[in-house]
């Protein structure tokens, strides 16, 4: 049987109303920006635990530095204390006793500086790891670092060219058999004393003798700025310690 409508070809259907077309691009967008949102908050978690990484690390490193500080205090301490016998030392000295001598020198030939333990810090500063700490975290590590530098700076200049002085010194005027004795010292004791007949000074020129005890007190009073630089940069561990205890 003939249909009329098949001469015909079928319309178009109508092009789906603007609502639709709305509603499929919310939900691409919706898809996408969930998408990117859960990618931040992935990177976010590991840029945190990234972080943490570092003030775990940072924090064992300030914990040893604290311990070998505590060390160097003590020894620097005595040693200041043990200087502090320059004037009546040199009251000896002025009547022809000069075997206290020995001691002071003794004392005045090493240094003991701080060193921190930097690998932490030169992986936050070389691979860019401060940008995974909060800013009051980078600010209280940067602070601590800038004590440190003053500190080494001390170290680096002042303080050894002020024992470089003495060395010296005492190398042109005490005889090298009590500087072989002295030599080799790595710590601190009140009750060395020379062996017997040991000769002490190679000049009596007053001159060298007065001048070689000037530089003498001068290293003292280096020796105890240093102690006391060293005592602000352990209340600084200590505290830095304590707010990272605190806040991981």
């Amino acid at each position: 049987m003939y249909d009329e409508t098949s001469q015909y070809p079928e319309k178009p259907s109508k092009l789906k109303h603007w609502k639709a077309y709305l509603f499929d691009f919310l939900l691409l967008f919706a898809a996408v920006s969930l998408g990117f949102f859960a990618d931040n908050l992935r990177e976010n978690f590991s840029d945190k635990q990234q972080g943490k990484e570092y003030i775990r690390s940072f924090y064992a490193d300030l914990q040893t530095d604290t311990a070998i500080i505590s060390g160097i205090i003590r020894y620097e301490e005595e040693k200041a204390s043990i200087l502090e016998a320059i004037y009546p030392c040199w009251d000896s000295v002025s009547n022809n006793i000069p075997t206290c001598v020995a001691n002071l020198v003794r004392h005045a030939r090493v240094n003991m500086p701080f060193i921190m333990t930097e690998s932490t810090f030169q992986q936050l500063v070389n691979v860019g790891g401060f940008r995974f700490l909060s800013k009051q975290d980078a600010d209280s590590i940067l602070q601590y670092m800038t004590m440190y530098r003053a500190l080494q700076d001390h170290q680096e200049t002042i303080y050894q060219e002020t024992q470089i002085v003495v060395r010296a010194t005492s190398n042109t005027l005490i005889d090298v058999a009590t500087i072989t004795q002295l030599r080799n010292i790595t710590k601190n004791d009140r009750g060395f004393t020379l062996a017997s007949n040991t000769p002490v000074f190679t000049s009596t020129d007053k001159i060298l003798i007065n001048r070689f005890f000037n530089e003498l007190n001068t290293y003292r009073q280096v020796t105890l700025a240093h102690v006391n630089q060293l005592k602000r940069l352990k209340l600084k561990q200590i505290r830095l310690l304590h707010y990272l205890d605190e806040k991981y």
